[in-house]
């Protein structure tokens, strides 16, 4: 009896196909085309994929456009049986749709509605993209900055958002100066300021970028990005600083 029931597992367990995760209920597959994706853990991949960009193209573009837009998807479905003969075909198929809607997402990202998911982000190039990734906790290509480009990108993307927040805090604060009652003076200190700490990051950033001899990528260094970054950094929380004093000296005037 017990040879029995263990013969029936072992049949059960070898006969039973693998049923790998997709963006729909791989117990309902019906057509050719889904029953291939669920027996594939990489066709899974690519359908999670391909769900998550129609996704963020859908929320960033609506009316006329995201009828036509979802009108091209159902077709792509309909037609994905004839398309997915095999495990290779099929990935093909998946790769060049993923790409056909990324390309139309990244077209939309000037819009207030821009939406994006995560893969697309890390497949992005376009540094506007990859910063808006970073500022909304999507993605952030330190976290592949093993590699040059992820380094490259890690450190020169953080750089320049410290630089708009510089920007933003300097203006402020010299708003706020300007209606002191010595504020052409502290105005004045603080440009000064300014100007110098800029020029100490770039000579000290260059004089550390050279001693250090890092590998270039596309004409920059590597380590000059990480340089700057963090003393951008600094520099922001140093102005927050001032910005809240002279904040006080505006109050008490």
């Amino acid at each position: 009896m017990k040879n029995y029931f263990f013969t029936l597992i072992t049949l059960l367990i070898f006969n039973t196909p693998n049923v790998f995760a997709a963006s729909f209920n791989c117990e309902k597959a019906s057509s050719s085309s889904e029953i291939l994706v669920c027996s594939s853990k990489r066709l899974g991949f690519y359908d999670k994929d391909l769900s998550a960009v129609y996704k963020s193209v859908m929320s960033t573009f609506t009316g006329q456009n995201s009828t036509a837009i979802k009108k091209e998807q159902i077709d792509w479905i309909k037609k994905r049986s004839d398309i997915c003969k095999d495990e290779q075909s099929c990935i093909k198929a998946y790769k060049q749709r993923i790409a056909e809607l990324r390309e139309i997402l990244w077209n939309g990202s000037n819009l207030d509605s821009f939406s994006i998911d995560r893969q697309s982000c890390r497949a992005s190039k376009d540094q506007e993209i990859i910063i808006k990734c970073i500022i909304s906790n999507i993605y952030d290509p330190c976290e592949d900055a093993g590699g040059k480009w992820g380094a490259a990108q890690c450190g020169w993307a953080h750089n320049i958002i410290a630089e708009r927040k510089i920007d933003s805090l300097n203006a402020e604060i010299i708003e706020r100066l300007s209606a002191t009652s010595n504020g052409s003076e502290l105005i004045e200190l603080f440009k000064s300021d300014s100007s110098a700490w800029r020029s100490y990051r770039d000579s000290h950033c260059a004089l550390t970028n050279a001693m250090n001899g890092v590998e270039n990528f596309n004409g920059y260094v590597l380590h000059m990005a990480f340089c700057q970054r963090r003393l951008s950094e600094m520099r922001v929380t140093e102005l927050e600083k001032i910005h809240a004093s002279s904040s006080k000296h505006v109050t008490s005037r």
